[in-house]
């Protein structure tokens, strides 16, 4: 169980430190709709899914899969993810899945 925890631990300080890194950049935003006050190229679907690791207390949360979103988003020179949608998975009656999709965009000037 500390193992699980541990990874879990260590997946979100790299998340973290991706973040850090890229601070000089604006943030990606996600946006669940559509954008209709600003210009845009469509740069591509992005998408993730988190799943619970085995033994771990916490089910993967809608933060978490913005912020991988947002990390591939980025790695495109995205701008913002538009039109969200989430998907989450059911195991033995409980949730231990988040799938999140969407388009990544580059807001022209």
């Amino acid at each position: 169980m500390r193992k699980t925890f541990a990874r879990g631990a260590a997946i979100v300080l790299a998340l973290a430190a991706a973040t850090f890194v890229a601070g000089c950049a604006a943030p990606v935003r996600i946006i669940e709709g559509a954008v209709v006050d600003r210009a845009y190229k469509e740069l591509g679907t992005v998408d993730v899914t988190l799943t619970r690791a085995a033994g771990a207390t916490a089910n993967p949360t809608k933060e978490q899969a913005n912020a991988a979103l947002a990390e591939k988003a980025r790695k495109l020179g995205a701008d913002a993810v538009i039109d969200v949608t989430y998907e989450t998975g059911e195991g033995l009656g409980r949730s231990d899945q988040i799938s999140a999709s969407g388009t990544a965009v580059q807001f022209t000037k």
